[in-house]
């Protein structure tokens, strides 16, 4: 039976109280090798890209949630070495201003590069903010909650998603350039 940590979201999820995840007996190191032997999990598949979203971690064993970036840019970087441009690196919290801890992850997308996925982190985000700041990573693609035309709650307008689909298709040619250079 495979066990999986659906994302580095994991800690983060936890931490309704790190009480709670120490009561679950969750500890820094359990949950850090499971996140990292997810990565195994993927093996099975050979030919589908792989989408494995990465979020803030936090340590708890403190008793207090302390952000450890480095331990996600390391899952980030062994999940690409193993699977290379089938790797997909998402992140499912994009919004301008980022939460604390998070600059170094996005550092990190942008440096290992496309196939990258972001999601807004919410119906409420600045949406122009939000997509400025991911299209500096050059992604793959954006997901976006859906507009209030579609029934959701986003304030987008069908030229504002234009816009932004040209913006990531440029944003992958220049990549495909600078790659090729």
């Amino acid at each position: 039976m495979t066990r999986y940590a659906t994302s580095l979201g994991l800690a983060a999820s936890l931490l309704v109280g790190a009480v709670a995840v120490q009561a679950a007996r969750y500890t820094d190191a359990a949950i850090r090798a499971r996140l990292m032997e997810v990565i195994d999990d993927y093996a099975p598949w050979k030919l589908t890209a792989i989408d494995y979203t990465f979020n803030p971690f936090a340590n708890t064993d403190s008793g207090k949630p302390v952000p450890d970036p480095s331990f996600v840019i390391s899952v980030m970087r062994a999940f690409r070495q193993r699977f290379g441009e089938r790797a997909v690196i998402p992140n499912h919290g994009l919004n301008d201003p980022l939460r604390e801890g998070t600059q170094p992850i996005y550092d990190e997308i942008r440096s290992l590069g496309p196939p990258i996925e972001f999601q807004t982190v919410s119906p409420t985000v600045d949406f122009e903010a939000a997509v400025r700041l991911g299209l500096e990573c050059h992604p793959t693609e954006i997901d976006l909650w859906d507009s209030k035309a579609a029934g959701g709650l986003a304030a987008i307008t069908a030229e504002m998603l234009q816009e932004w689909a040209k913006a990531i298709a440029d944003g992958q040619k220049n990549t495909q350039l600078e790659l090729s250079q």
